[in-house]
């Protein structure tokens, strides 16, 4: 049905038409009424639903996400929050995994940009070289060259956990870590230094999650290292390592204080709840699927956009017993 059949079949223009179904006070309520009854017998407002819908699922983004695990809380976390945003655009979310190879997540990413269909892909997080691509592509969680990204700078808040600890009187500062966060240790190394203070320990397990931090207490304490406060590169190896500490007698946080990083939600219902450095997930992936949608409705924008958010520190009561409070 069209507005000239409208027209016709109503004793009207066709401009009469387009006004009165958009309402418009050039036209008399009695002509608007008799327009809308007229394409309301033959279907005309259905018949635009339709089409409407089919464009909106047109232009939907269908997106394939890479992400490098979910069996961490965390990226698990981030990848349902982008299914959420897509379907809610009316889109279609891809997922598949890379294993945090970067050989593999190349090889995916060009796969799925140029697979019929797909009109972008968001890496979480991205790593490698990631230019070039037949789609736009975002990376979430951690920035990197020449490609849109939204990343997490826990600095500041990693900063504020040392000196709050230092304050505190903890000095003895072990760091626990993984070989896949290894590079924590050495950024709060640096920082730690800024005191005239080296870690008590520096442990990089070969285990994962909560296991990493028990094996971390355990070779602490095997080693008969004094350690007064243990900081975590995320909150699975804080929670193991309160755990561990627990079973070799040793109060949290009255012996030891304990800082994790990722704030994930069992980190509040820890016992007692685990003080960590709180990152902006939710408004990350946000903003990441932003980034790649005005990137598919502007191809012409040629620079690549990276978008910081800030980590936050939470004190809870590994840190401060009954006086823990929200930073």
């Amino acid at each position: 049905m069209t507005l000239k059949k409208i027209a016709l079949l109503a004793g009207v223009s066709p401009s009469t038409v387009s006004k009165a179904l958009q309402n418009s006070h050039e036209i008399s309520d009695e002509t608007t009424a008799r327009v809308r009854a007229v394409a309301e017998e033959t279907g005309y407002f259905e018949q635009r639903k339709r089409r409407r819908f089919a464009e909106s699922k047109k232009n939907a983004p269908n997106v394939a996400i890479l992400c490098c695990e979910i069996v961490s809380t965390y990226y698990a976390h981030a990848v349902s929050c982008l299914c959420r945003e897509i379907e809610a655009l009316g889109g279609t979310a891809i997922v598949a995994l890379y294993d945090f190879d970067q050989a593999k997540l190349r090889a995916l990413a060009k796969k799925y940009a140029s697979m019929e269909g797909i009109s972008g892909i968001l890496c979480v997080p991205g790593t490698g070289d990631l230019r070039g691509l037949a789609v736009p592509c975002v990376s979430v969680l951690q920035a990197i060259p020449g490609v849109d990204s939204v990343y997490i700078d826990n600095d500041a808040a990693l900063q504020d956990a040392i000196d709050f600890l230092v304050a505190q009187g903890r000095t003895k500062l072990a760091f626990l870590s993984e070989t896949l966060s290894s590079r924590f240790g050495q950024a709060a190394t640096g920082m730690l230094a800024a005191h005239g203070l080296e870690p008590a320990m520096l442990h990089i397990s070969q285990s994962r999650f909560e296991s990493a931090g028990m094996d971390g207490v355990e070779t602490m304490l095997r080693q008969g290292v004094a350690v007064d406060a243990i900081l975590a590169a995320y909150d699975e190896i804080a929670i193991g390592a309160i755990h561990a500490l627990r079973c070799y007698g040793l109060r949290v946080p009255e012996d030891v204080f304990v800082v994790g990083i990722n704030d994930i939600q069992s980190a509040s219902h820890c016992t007692p709840p685990l003080s960590s450095i709180h990152c902006s997930v939710e408004e990350a992936c946000h903003a990441g699927l932003e980034l790649l949608t005005s990137r598919l409705n502007d191809p012409a924008v040629r620079s690549a956009r990276q978008i910081a958010f800030q980590g936050r520190l939470i004190l809870r009561e590994t840190t401060c017993g009954d006086t823990a409070h929200g930073g």
